[in-house]
C-alpha cells in the first residue's frame, strides 16, 4: 500500500493512476489547496482523506499501515509560491518534517521536489548547490 501526499495535483494524479494500474492500493493525502479532485482517479483501491501534510494527525491517520510514502505535497507554481512565501516554505519544510516524523521507522519515504524550493532569488541562475533557507526563499521581492 502506498500513500501519495499531494496526490490531487497534476503530477500526483498521474502517478496515482499509474500505481493503481499496477494493482497497488493507494491513499492520496491532499488538502486540495492547489490540487483538484478532478486529478484523482476513481477506484475501489483508492482512499482519499482530505488533510494537510503540516498536520501530524492527518499524516499519521493516512500513513498507518502503508509500506511506502511518496511525498509530493507543495504549492504549485513560482508565482503562487512567491506570493505565499511563508506558506510555501512551511509546506516544504514543516510538511516534510511531519511526514518523516509521522511515518513508521521502517517505512521508506520518497521526497519529490521542484525548482520552487529555490524561490525567486534575484541572483540570476540557481543551482542545486544553492543554500535553501527560510531567509533565502522568503526575502526576495
Amino acid at each position: 500500500m502506498i500513500i501519495v501526499t499531494g496526490g490531487a495535483g497534476f503530477i500526483g494524479g498521474w502517478l496515482t493512476r499509474a500505481l493503481l494500474a499496477r494493482g497497488m492500493q493507494v491513499c492520496v493525502l491532499d488538502d486540495l489547496s492547489t490540487g483538484s479532485l478532478e486529478n484523482v482517479p476513481k477506484s475501489a483501491d483508492l482512499d482519499l482523506p482530505q488533510g494537510s501534510v503540516c498536520d501530524a494527525r492527518d499524516v499519521q491517520d493516512a500513513a498507518e499501515g502503508f509500506s511506502l510514502i511518496l511525498h509530493m505535497a507543495g504549492l504549485t507554481g513560482m508565482r503562487l509560491a512567491h506570493s505565499l512565501k511563508r506558506e510555501a516554505y512551511s509546506i516544504a519544510s514543516n510538511g516534510t518534517a511531519t511526514v518523516l516524523d509521522s511515518s513508521a521507522a521502517d517505512t521508506p519515504v520518497v521526497l519529490v521536489s521542484s525548482s520552487a524550493v529555490y524561490g525567486l532569488t534575484g541572483q540570476g541562475q540557481v543551482s542545486e548547490s544553492t543554500d535553501i533557507t527560510e531567509t533565502s526563499v522568503c526575502s526576495y521581492d
